[in-house]
């Protein structure tokens, strides 16, 4: 799991992100980042309801904590809006999320950019085009170089990098 963003005020909304854990996830919580706490969230809502981890469980337990993460600090009189761009890999697929509470607001960048492999020569970056089975994908919250191979994830959207490395944008529903 990485993390981007975060929520300001945390200590207003993190003993109510901790109320519907198991004991085994409540326990697993070592820190008290927003990260963390999060993340023991998703994985609440990913266990709970699935029995597989899949891409689109994956990111309809990301919708359903960001859901969780709004209504919190929406009750609780947080006055930031929450910055998600989050990332989830299993090692077969990553589903990464560049989310703001409040739509009105733009969410932090989060770029995607497809190649064979990424190439640094003399201090210049590139991803080269794929040959044969040589492809690769990768997701960024900054653009590695200025050229025009990096696409931003739309605004309050996922992206679903298959085993495949299909690429799939959803629109996040929170």
């Amino acid at each position: 799991m990485a993390h981007n963003g975060g929520v300001e005020e945390f200590g207003k909304i993190k003993r109510h992100i901790r109320e519907p854990l198991t004991d085994e996830l409540y326990n697993w919580i070592k820190g008290q980042t927003d990260s963390e706490h999060i993340f023991a969230l998703l994985l609440s809502n990913l266990f709970k309801n699935y029995e597989t981890v899949t891409p689109e469980a994956v990111a309809d337990s990301f919708e359903k904590t960001f859901k969780t993460v709004k209504q919190l600090i929406t009750k609780h009189g947080v006055s930031e809006p929450a910055y998600l761009n989050m990332a989830f890999t299993n090692g077969s697929f990553i589903v990464a999320t560049r989310y703001i509470s409040d739509s009105s607001e733009e969410p932090l960048t989060m770029y995607h950019s497809e190649g064979g492999r990424y190439v640094v020569e003399d201090g210049k970056t590139r991803m080269e085009a794929p040959q044969d089975d040589d492809n690769a994908v990768l997701v960024v919250s900054e653009k590695l170089t200025d050229d025009k191979d990096w696409t931003m994830i739309p605004a309050n959207h996922l992206v679903i990098v298959e085993e495949s490395l299909n690429i799939r944008i959803r629109a996040i529903n929170a």
